[in-house]
């Protein structure tokens, strides 16, 4: 993707055909999209307070949680429908109420 960015404006000058570009930016948009879904994946490192946590994504249905166990893994559970933004909004939602407990007066 990175090579698609720096040629992306002189894709006409560098010899490609109106059809070769299309189908350039859509394998582009494609691989977007699938980068943008891995995104919050089990297996990804996480940090909180200075400490790697692997994530684990648990699906069920109810409230979503986080929850860190044996001092190395991240539980997040989430609604099995739930997609990349919603698994973002829950991570991000539970490191806010951890830094305002940490903060608090």
């Amino acid at each position: 993707m990175r090579a698609y960015a720096n040629i992306a404006n002189e894709m006409p000058e560098a010899g490609y055909t109106p059809q070769e570009i299309a189908h350039i930016q859509q394998e582009v948009k494609y691989y977007e999209n699938a980068r943008r879904e891995v995104k919050l994946a089990s297996g990804e490192s996480h940090f909180y307070q200075g400490n790697r946590y692997l994530l684990n994504v648990m699906y069920r249905k109810g409230s979503p949680a986080v929850i860190i166990r044996n001092n190395k893994t991240m539980d997040i559970y989430v609604r099995p429908d739930s997609d990349t933004a919603e698994r973002e909004r829950v991570l991000t939602t539970w490191y806010r109420r951890r830094l305002k407990e940490e903060i608090a007066p």
